[in-house]
């Protein structure tokens, strides 16, 4: 069996670390959508082009949120892992 090494501090530390990288992701494709809206709105504007762009961007951006949301659920393992190992760890002391 190899070794096993973790550091349940280190693990969750990277994890509220990847908690502030979703946030500032957020709210760079929040920006992101404003400045796309503020372009359509006066610099722009087509018949069709335009509304397609836009249609087209929301959808990334749309997207691109939904991936981002991924983060909580590794966020969430990694901290789920840290504790399981002190548990681990902790009844195994006693045996």
């Amino acid at each position: 069996m190899n070794d096993i090494s973790l550091t349940p501090e280190s693990m969750r530390g990277t994890a509220s670390k990847l908690d502030g990288g979703q946030g500032e992701i957020k709210a760079l494709l929040a920006r992101l959508q404003g400045e796309v809206n503020s372009l359509l709105g006066s610099n722009f504007v087509t018949q069709k082009a335009s509304p397609a762009f836009g249609e087209g961007y929301s959808k990334l951006n749309s997207s691109m949120g939904q991936a981002v949301d991924g983060i909580t659920q590794m966020t969430g393992a990694l901290r789920n892992m840290a504790q399981s190992a002190e548990d681990w760890d902790a009844q195994n002391a006693h045996s």
